[in-house]
């Protein structure tokens, strides 16, 4: 198989830092313009550069962080927190603070604030239902409103997935998969929030009142947001080569 485009790189995270044979400035010869993140068919006879070849033999889509090189962006990271790896907003799920039956428990980033150069998340909890009035699904939760809990941004253990309902859904068996599985693959729901009532605490529906600032899982009701290639793995061994064939060749097999 021929690759189309002549004029596409990729960067690669190899570097020879450990080997002290850096390339000195008398040893370049000339410099070349290239398009980052360009499309090669858009770009001409110019070089663009999209993806980046990693050492474990797999291509990722490029970002800032590779142009440097690990060992340079570990002297960079010394005396400066690390960039937050999950977006405020998400759901993450937390090795809870106080007992619980369960080793994770999912929580909305509400903010990241940094003390003595450590760098911290402000969560909400995303309480279970059961664990409030005893009804619900195992993956059903409840969306609550002043309760925040400060952790250090390390200890968040990966995302989650969380979307809203209407309690009609449930009821009506109306709740898509993955969110109806009971909390396979980490997939929760949301009918309710938990409100103060004269000093009472109380579930109403969510309804119309979603929080605006949660980041909500996938919807697999939604069209896909492009159409779906077709296409044959051939001899995939080697691991990510056979997603390379998917994406050139889709288009083209029957």
């Amino acid at each position: 198989m021929k690759f189309p485009w002549p004029n596409e790189l990729f960067l690669s995270d190899n570097c020879t830092c450990l080997h002290k044979q850096r390339i000195q400035e008398d040893e370049i010869l000339d410099v070349v313009d290239i398009v980052w993140h360009g499309n090669p068919s858009e770009t001409g006879p110019k070089l663009c550069i999209r993806q980046t070849y990693l050492e474990n033999e797999r291509f990722v889509i490029l970002n800032e962080l590779h142009k440097q090189c690990k060992h340079m962006q570990e002297g960079e990271q010394m005396d400066t927190p690390k960039h937050p790896r999950y977006a405020v907003g998400q759901t993450v799920l937390v090795v809870p603070s106080q007992k619980s039956r369960h080793d994770l428990e999912p929580y909305e980033i509400i903010k990241y604030i940094t003390e003595a150069s450590r760098q911290f998340a402000i969560l909400k909890p995303l309480k279970r239902r059961r664990e409030i009035d005893g009804t619900g699904r195992p993956n059903e939760l409840v969306y609550t409103t002043n309760q925040t809990e400060k952790i250090s941004a390390d200890k968040i253990e990966r995302a989650c997935l969380v979307r809203f309902y209407r309690p009609t859904d449930a009821v009506n068996g109306l709740i898509p998969a993955p969110y109806n599985r009971d909390g396979t693959g980490n997939a929760f729901y949301i009918i309710t929030r938990l409100i103060q009532d004269n000093g009472a605490s109380n579930l109403v529906p969510i309804g119309d009142d979603i929080p605006k600032g949660l980041i909500q899982g996938f919807d697999p009701l939604s069209p896909p947001p492009r159409k779906v290639l077709r296409g044959m793995d051939l001899y995939c061994g080697g691991g990510n080569f056979g997603r390379v064939c998917w994406i050139l060749m889709g288009e083209n097999v029957r």
